[in-house]
């Protein structure tokens, strides 16, 4: 079996191509840990939304229990009452 030897233009471009898919693997690799950091960056807003959504249910339950049905003003800090 007979050695051949590349040219070194054929060398420097499977030199350029390695280089390229090593560029690529750390960028894919950086991509991946940003999406990782930002789904856990959406964990924790999730957790807050359900926290303010329960606060909000328990408060407006407590309003309820102390004026009844109705609306709030929160500009005037008013209550007003359903039409019965």
């Amino acid at each position: 079996m007979e050695i051949k030897v590349l040219t070194q233009e054929e060398i420097q471009q499977l030199k350029n191509i390695r280089e390229q898919n090593a560029q690529l693997v750390e960028q894919f690799g950086f991509i991946e840990y940003q999406l990782q950091s930002l789904f856990l960056q959406k964990e924790e807003l999730s957790k807050n939304l359900k926290e303010v959504k329960l606060s909000e249910i328990t408060l407006g339950k407590q309003l309820q229990d102390k004026y009844g049905d109705g609306t709030i003003n929160l500009e005037k800090g008013e209550f007003i009452p359903n039409p019965t």
